[in-house]
């Protein structure tokens, strides 16, 4: 197994990726928390972190995998 993704753990000390509906919240959950890794988002909000729309699957398994997944295997190899 390389990876887990759970869902939950708001306050836990642990890597984060927010996926923020503006519709639901007015503001993202994890504002201001410093393990948020990256935001999936409806709206146009820049938290300093990699920034993906509803929409981009691809890209933020691209960045799932280059941030969590690459550093591991080249340690392998």
């Amino acid at each position: 197994m390389d990876i887990i993704l759970t869902e939950g753990h708001k306050k836990q000390d642990k890597p984060k990726i927010e996926i923020f509906r503006s519709k639901v919240h007015e503001t993202p959950l994890c504002k201001g928390d410093e393990h948020l890794v990256a935001l999936v988002f409806d709206t146009s909000l820049d938290l300093g972190v990699p920034r993906f729309e509803l929409d981009d699957i691809n890209g933020l398994a691209d960045f799932v995998e280059k941030r969590f997944l690459v550093k591991s295997s080249q340690v392998r190899s």
